[in-house]
Formats: C-alpha cells, sequence, structure tokens
C-alpha cells in the first residue's frame, strides 16, 4: 500500500496495486473459515481484479493521449478522451472503496475473514481508493474531473444512506461494521465530489479517523467474538460488565463514527459538511448551486443514521441484561486491549487537536486547487 502512494508513473502504481491485492488474498484463503474461504477469496479476486481491469484500460488511453507513463508529464484537458478515461479509472478506484452499487465483495469478505484481516481491509485497503480517487481526481485529471464532481458527490449520498440503512438492519456484529465502512466511504466520496479545498480536505483527514475509528470497531468485535464465541448482535448483551476495557473502546470508536465531539470523527465530518456548502455558495450573493446545497443538507442528515446504528450495535453487545450463557465471559487478554487503548488514544488526540493532521493536509490542497 505505501508503494502505491509513492508511485510515479502509471506502470509502477498498476504493479503496486496488483501486489497489495495478493497477502490480502492468501490471507483470506488460508485463515478465513474452513467452510467459506474459498469462496470468500474468490469473490475478492474477482471484484477487485475487475477494478484493475478499468484501471488497465485507463491506464492504456492515458498513455495513447499523454505520450508518457510518467503522471507528472501528461497534460490533460477537459475533452471527452480525458472524462472517459477518469471514469475508467474512477470505476476502478471505486470498486476498492466498496462504494455503491459495486460493494458487494466487501460485507462477505468481512464475515468470513479473520480480525486482523478485517482491520487491515477497512483501516487501510478500501482507503488506497480514495487515495488514488484524490490523486487523479485533483492532479492528473482535474479538468476531467471538475465536470463529474456533482454525480461523484451524489453518488456519495446515496452510498452513506444505503450503507447506514443496511448497517442498520444487520444482526451480524462484523457485516454491521462492514456496511458501516461502506458508508462512511460515502461521506469521503461526497467530499471529494465538493472539489473545495474544505471538502476535500475533511474527507483526506475522514480517511484518517476512519481508520482508526473502524480499526478500533473491528478490534472490539474481534474481541467479543474471541471471548463469547457468538457473532449475533441479538445473542449479546451486558458485555460492559464483564468486558469494560473493550466496552470502552468500542464507545470511543462508536462515538467518532457518529461524529461526536470531541472526537477526531466530528473534525473531519464538519470539514466535509463546510465543503458542501463552500460547493453550494461559492461566492457569497453570487447564487446558490442547488444541486449542491440538497447534497449537503442530505449529507448532514445521514448523520443521524450513522448515529442510530452505532448506537444500536453499542446497545445490543455492551448495554441491558447479559445472557446466561455469557456469565462467564471475561475481558480481552492484554494482547488485545492494549492496541485498542492506543487507536482510542489516537482519536482523542486528533479530535482535541485536528491541527495535527489538518496543518499537512489543508495547504497541500490550497495549493491544489486554489483559492
Amino acid at each position: 500500500m505505501t508503494w502505491v502512494t509513492l508511485a510515479t508513473n502509471m506502470i509502477e502504481f498498476f504493479i503496486a496495486w496488483e501486489l497489495m491485492l495478493v497477502p490480502s488474498y492468501f490471507l483470506i484463503l488460508f485463515w478465513g473459515f474452513p467452510e467459506t474461504r474459498k469462496r470468500t477469496a474468490l469473490k475478492f479476486w474477482l471484484y477487485t481484479q475487475s477494478g484493475a481491469v478499468c484501471i488497465l484500460i485507463g491506464f492504456g488511453l492515458l498513455y495513447a493521449q499523454g505520450g508518457s507513463f510518467v503522471l507528472a508529464n501528461i497534460v490533460a484537458n477537459g475533452d471527452l478522451i480525458f472524462k472517459i478515461i477518469f471514469i475508467l479509472l474512477a470505476a476502478g478506484f471505486l470498486v476498492k472503496m466498496a462504494v455503491f452499487p459495486i460493494h458487494w465483495w466487501l460485507p462477505p469478505v468481512h464475515a468470513e475473514a479473520p480480525t486482523p484481516i478485517s482491520v487491515l481491509l477497512s483501516g487501510a485497503m478500501i482507503e488506497t481508493g480514495a487515495y488514488a480517487l484524490v490523486r487523479f481526481g485533483t492532479l492528473t485529471l482535474y479538468e476531467a474531473a471538475v465536470y463529474l464532481a456533482f454525480p461523484v458527490a451524489a453518488l456519495g449520498v446515496i452510498t452513506m444512506f444505503y450503507g447506514g440503512f443496511m448497517a442498520l438492519a444487520q444482526l451480524d456484529i462484523k457485516r454491521l461494521l462492514a456496511y458501516s465502512s461502506v458508508s462512511q466511504m460515502g461521506y469521503v466520496l461526497f467530499a471529494l465530489g465538493t472539489t473545495t479545498i474544505f471538502g476535500v480536505s475533511g474527507g483526506m483527514f475522514h480517511l484518517i479517523n476512519h481508520a482508526f475509528s473502524k480499526g478500533l470497531l473491528f478490534m472490539t468485535a474481534g474481541a467479543v467474538i474471541h471471548q463469547t464465541g457468538l457473532r449475533d448482535i441479538k445473542k449479546m448483551g451486558g458485555l460492559s460488565n464483564k468486558m469494560p476495557i473493550t466496552a470502552f473502546a468500542a464507545a470511543i470508536g462508536m462515538m467518532s463514527i457518529a461524529g461526536s465531539p470531541p472526537l477526531s470523527g466530528f473534525a473531519s465530518e464538519w470539514l466535509m459538511f463546510l465543503g458542501g456548502f463552500q460547493a453550494a455558495i461559492p461566492i457569497p450573493g453570487a447564487g446558490v448551486n442547488l444541486g449542491f446545497l440538497i447534497l449537503t443538507i442530505l449529507a448532514v442528515s445521514s448523520s443521524i443514521l450513522s448515529a442510530a446504528y452505532m448506537l444500536r450495535f453499542f446497545w445490543r453487545v455492551f448495554l441491558g441484561p447479559h445472557p446466561e450463557e455469557l456469565e462467564d465471559v471475561k475481558e480481552s487478554p492484554r494482547s488485545m486491549t492494549i492496541p485498542m487503548i492506543v487507536l482510542g488514544v489516537l482519536i482523542v488526540i486528533f479530535g482535541i487537536f485536528p491541527s495535527l493532521a489538518l496543518d499537512v493536509i489543508v495547504p497541500a490542497f490550497a495549493g491544489i486547487l486554489g483559492p
């Protein structure tokens, strides 16, 4: 994944992109649940390779138009061919982000994969798709991407609500968190679609926060599954008395995803919504972009849905009376709780001091996107 961020030409980028899939595939194949791991690994491979085909075609067309594999040497404009190239690349990146309607690989992979792989998938891998979309959308193909900004933002809002409602309907603890990841990638996609400094900066900051928060939540889910042997949240309850450290860590992750201050999720969501209103009213007194105004209001309202499915998750698992069969459940071992504490502390630190990240992110995009 690091190589993807450091790649300077299309060949290097594509090789790094493909190599990123190999360890995940074998981790699922060898350490997934025995009954379903082969099918799950195959589904993961097929979906991600379908996205890679789109990227490969897009790179071929980009080379034909730009005459170079080096990204910095390519000069693109808003012509139709560059819009087609951006659509092809975006399709490949969006498969990795698992946004609606090309998200179908993510929930079953999360449901069947071991917890460390789930942490890797939602905490890092799906976010490389967002990074790639930003890199090509704000640099190489900026003029073409601007023409498609509204559809991108609209798809983000649709993904927010779809993922949120699906998360609200889940009983499997890991599927619930998987659909939450789908919804959260919708927030990022909406932010990128605003093409504003605040919006894109907020989206990038949200990737950091999502890595911390969702990584923490999958750790707590894995700890619960390890200690109880259960995945169905209907069969759980009252675990805050049995697993207080895990419950406290889950509360921090839950509130951050829901956008509660003073945690890091609040700061990133605030910036993303501010970017949406900036896109709706770019110049005070010069008129309103009604489409972006509606999308931003919908995006803000989706925060209620995020809070709803997160509260349902926490209530079902950690609050209320606990079933008799969970009477002997104990707290997770230190090998599980210490990483949770570390991520929880990072969420609080970046929530209280968001400037630690924003002092780097905002100036970078201010230089790219202009005033």
